[in-house]
């Protein structure tokens, strides 16, 4: 089953305009379709990129107010520390020269 070339050059000169056609107008339509598409994901990064942004700003206040409450925390403890060092060096000195392991005697089972 032989193809005859004079229906393989007939075939050839009718597609080759229509393909011709396809391919010119393809170009500009993937032109547009790249351009709408990449215009689409640039707003979608700038909205991911300004709701990254307020996380990060949340996230800041919150480590900002413990900071804050932190460094309340300390200047308070210092506050008193000032006002209270008698009792205070009491509490830094070492204990009495007593034995550090002082138990009383344990009865053994055998023993009365």
């Amino acid at each position: 089953m032989a193809v005859d070339p004079i229906i393989v050059r007939g075939l050839a000169e009718a597609l080759a305009p229509t393909v011709a056609i396809l391919g010119i107008s393809v170009i500009p339509i993937s032109i547009v379709f790249m351009s709408k598409y990449f215009k689409l994901r640039t707003r979608e990064m700038e909205l991911d990129a300004e709701s990254h942004g307020r996380e990060i700003e949340a996230r800041l206040r919150a480590l900002e107010s413990r900071q804050g409450s932190t460094e309340s925390m300390i200047s308070a403890l210092a506050n008193g520390m000032k006002g209270g060092q008698e009792s205070n060096r009491s509490l830094m000195e070492a204990p009495p020269d007593a034995p550090l392991h002082s138990r009383p005697p344990v009865a053994r089972i055998g023993e009365k």
